[in-house]
Formats: structure tokens, C-alpha cells, sequence
């Protein structure tokens, strides 16, 4: 039997863009594959989809951003004969329109429920639904097939991931329970300290000298949010002398021996979702515990250890104006945050946010492909539409000007953030932005 797994394109004002690590969800339904199975992967991103090879099923994973391109893809293998299932975040929430596009939806985790889809297939009695109505098992994981990836096509970045799940509840915009569910898991430290040694002397020693240093991206949501099994992942992970970034909440910045942990263990970069210098929009979203006073002094702390920060802040809520930009820009500049992540605040289907504004009938668009963190999907509250988004481009030009890059990271060189600046840099000074700007 053949079961081809395949990572749609992403296209990003007209143009695609080049993923630059491994599709961890692939990787791991082709590990908990059956061996009796032919399995191929295809992403998307750097290769064309050949229709005519022959294949008995297809499985695809959608992001909401992915939606539309993901049910052509499955739209087109269908007109052939062949079956495909859908998965991912945007089928989980939104089942009814994913089922028109396949002969088969996965709602939630696939770790517990792929193996009886398969053996399902194979029987005959695929069903059209396949829910796992209790958080997945994170013990005896396989090691994800990175080995049917073209490696060459990314940079030496390898997805893998600890827990999952957020400790911290329902922010009206946040995903993450969606698919995780509540609560937060752990896997078996051992297992994880395993599955890095295996990637590292398997799959890191094939990238070429010239490429990327090895790093992983532990891809959690918030790597750290129980500090004890943090700390002692970090201890485990010292002797390895890996390179890695993740993401994680700044509550736990108050605990220095969890800083100084990460920095001993490769810690090169925090992902930090400081979301406004708002105290009012905080309360907005349902996310009243971190306080914006802590910011600066938690950045500090990372600064002085040599961590990194990609602070990710969303623009579009209810207490922004047009001072909000200026804010950012003199905040980010002023601490030397390496990689300001600047997003549009997006309603997700599923989410609290989405509900909300589509019961006012405020959600201006549907068209997934535009659920990207990058247009305006509803009117602005202290703001008319077309100056928000005149300042969104201003403060994205401003914050990835040249002389700002090289403010922010003087201090700072790891080629991972370096590319990341360079990339937004050309996205937003090589772009006409008229035509969004007054859409």
C-alpha cells in the first residue's frame, strides 16, 4: 500500500515561500506508519506534486492559511480515484467544510487513531471521522522520518518537540486547546534526550559545514511552563552541546537558575509572546497574568546570559491607536530585541476571538489563505482600517530597517536571527504595499 503525505504551499504576496525546516507532523505520522506501508512525503514548499504517481492514499495537514491551496490539492487526487484524509488544526475546528474535500477528517491528535485509519483503509471501512476524544498518550513516540525529506532543501534546523499544551487557559485569540486540549503534557525526558541524540548523529551529520549550525526548534508552545521539568530537561540536554530555540511564557523569567539552565544547554533564542505594552488589551484577550512592567527586566535577564529574543507582539486590539506603533518600535529598539515578530491580530476559527466578532457579524473576510497574521481581517477599534494599516508597514519598515537591524543585534550574531531580520527586511521594502494598504 501507498500513502503519500504531503505539506501544501504556502504563497506570500504572490510569491511562495521556501519553509526552512522539516514538517514535523509529517515526520512523525510517517514514524507511526506500519512498515508494510510505502510512505513518501512531499513538501510542497520545494517540490512539484505529482498527480499522475500512483498512490492509494493521501493524507494532507492544514493550517488555516493552508486551507484553500490543501483542498485543491485534495480536490484534484479525489477527481482521480484517490482517498484522501485530512488533518491539522483548521479541519479539527472546522470538520463540516474539510469533510467536503475528503474521505476522511482527523479531529485532534492522529497520534492514538492513525494505525486504526490505516487498517481501516485497508478493510474497507473507512469511516468519515476519526476523533481521539481524550488527549494522546506522549510516551513511546517514534523518532520522526526526516529521512524522507530532501534535507538539502532546509536549513540544519530540526524540528522536535517536549509538551504540549499551555498551562495558562483560554486567551480569546490562542489555538493551542483546539487540537492539545487542556492542560499540559509532558513527554518522558528520557525519550526526549533519546530522540535528540538519534537526530543529531543521524540527521545532523548529513547537512553540509556551509549550511546552518545544528540547531533544534523544540516547536512547544511554552517550553517551560513547569519550571521543574524544564530545569531538568535543560540539565539533560547540557552535555550534547546542541544549539536550539523554542518559546515560552516570561512568567518564569523571575527564576534564574531556569535562565541560566537554558543558557547552559544551547538556549539561543526565546520566543516571547509579550503581545502588547497594554495592561487594557491584556484583560481583552483573557491574559492578565504577564505584566508589561516585568518586560524589560526579563529581557535583560536572557540579554545577560546571551539568549536571544523574538518578541512577538499583536497589533489590533482594542486599546491600539496610532501612538501603539511608536511604542513598539521605541520598546524594541531600546531593549535590542533581536527579532521583533509584528502581527496582525488574526480570529482563528474555533477561538473565542473568531466567535465573538462573527456573532456581530465584524469578520470581514473568510477567505483563509488571508488568516495568515498579515492582513486585517475586521475593523480596528481607536483606528480607521486604512491608517492601521499605513502604520503596520511604516513600523515594519522602520524595525527592519538596516541601521535597526544592526542596532538590535550588535550583540547578537547567530545566523538564525540574522536570516529571520534580512528576510522581513526584503519582505517589506521590496513590496508595492498601496494595494493592500487601501483594499
Amino acid at each position: 500500500m501507498r500513502l503519500k503525505l504531503i505539506a501544501p504551499q504556502y504563497v506570500l504576496q504572490g510569491k511562495k515561500v521556501k519553509e526552512v525546516f522539516p514538517h514535523l507532523t509529517l515526520a512523525y505520522l510517517a514514524a507511526l506508519t506500519p512498515p508494510e506501508w510505502e510512505v513518501t512525503v512531499i513538501d510542497e514548499n520545494h517540490e512539484e506534486i505529482d498527480f499522475d504517481e500512483v498512490v492509494d492514499i493521501v493524507g494532507i495537514s492544514i493550517y488555516t492559511y493552508l486551507a484553500n491551496r490543501a483542498y485543491a490539492i485534495a480536490d484534484e487526487y479525489r477527481r482521480r480515484g484517490v482517498t484522501v484524509v485530512l488533518g491539522g488544526i483548521h479541519p479539527t475546528v472546522m470538520r463540516e467544510e474539510a469533510s467536503q474535500h475528503a474521505d476522511a477528517v482527523v479531529v485532534g491528535e492522529a497520534e492514538s487513531i492513525w494505525t486504526d485509519l490505516l487498517a481501516d483503509f485497508k478493510a474497507g471501512s473507512l469511516k468519515r471521522i476519526y476523533r481521539n476524544h481524550h488527549p494522546c498518550d506522549l510516551t513511546n513516540l517514534p523518532t520522526p522520518r526526516f529521512d524522507l525529506f530532501d534535507l538539502s532543501n532546509y536549513f540544519n534546523v530540526f524540528p522536535l518537540f517536549v509538551t504540549r499544551g499551555c498551562p495558562y487557559g483560554d486567551c480569546n485569540y490562542c489555538s493551542i486547546s483546539l487540537t492539545a486540549g487542556k492542560g499540559y503534557r509532558k513527554r518522558p525526558i528520557s525519550e526526549v534526550i533519546n530522540e535528540v541524540t538519534i537526530v543529531k548523529e543521524r540527521f545532523m551529520s548529513q547537512k553540509p559545514s556551509a549550511t546552518m549550525p545544528d540547531l533544534i526548534f523544540f516547536v512547544d508552545d511554552n517550553i517551560w511552563g513547569d519550571v521543574s521539568y524544564a530545569k531538568e530537561l535543560f540539565r539533560g540536554l547540557i552535555p550534547f552541546h546542541i544549539g536550539w530555540f523554542s518559546q515560552g511564557s516570561i512568567l518564569p523569567c523571575h527564576d534564574e537558575e531556569l535562565l541560566k539552565l537554558a543558557a547552559e544547554s544551547g538556549c539561543q533564542l526565546m520566543l516571547l509572546g509579550l503581545e502588547t505594552l497594554h495592561p487594557g488589551n491584556l484583560s481583552a484577550i483573557n491574559k492578565s497574568f504577564p505584566d508589561p512592567s516585568f518586560y524589560e527586566e526579563a529581557i535583560a535577564r536572557l540579554h545577560q546570559l546571551h539568549i536571544g529574543i523574538q518578541g512577538s507582539f499583536m497589533l489590533g486590539l482594542p486599546e491600539d491607536d496610532v501612538n501603539t506603533f511608536d511604542s513598539i518600535y521605541d520598546f524594541s529598539v531600546r531593549n535590542e530585541i533581536e527579532y521583533p515578530n509584528l502581527f496582525i491580530l488574526t480570529p482563528f476559527p474555533g477561538t473565542l476571538l473568531y466567535n465573538s466578532l462573527e456573532s456581530e457579524g465584524k469578520v470581514l473576510s473568510k477567505e483563509w489563505c488571508r488568516y495568515d497574521f498579515r492582513n486585517l481581517l475586521f475593523e480596528p477599534v481607536r483606528i480607521t482600517r486604512k491608517k492601521f494599516k499605513e502604520a503596520f508597514i511604516e513600523l515594519n519598515r522602520r524595525i527592519f530597517s538596516t541601521e535597526c537591524i544592526e542596532h538590535r543585534l550588535k550583540n547578537c550574531k547567530h545566523f538564525w536571527i540574522e536570516h529571520s531580520n534580512t528576510f522581513r527586511h526584503k519582505y517589506f521594502y521590496h513590496h508595492d504595499w498601496n494595494a493592500w494598504i487601501n483594499e
